[in-house]
Order: C-alpha cells, then structure tokens, then sequence
C-alpha cells in the first residue's frame, strides 16, 4: 500500500495548481 506517498505528492500538486 503505497498511496499514501502518492496522495500527499498529488495533494502538494494540487494546492500548488491552486484546486
């Protein structure tokens, strides 16, 4: 289970996209 990486780096990526 290694989405817990994933979703922190998308959630990085998504506040820098400003969503």
């Amino acid at each position: 289970m290694e989405a817990q990486e994933d979703l922190s780096r998308i959630m990085g990526v998504r506040h820098m996209l400003g969503t």
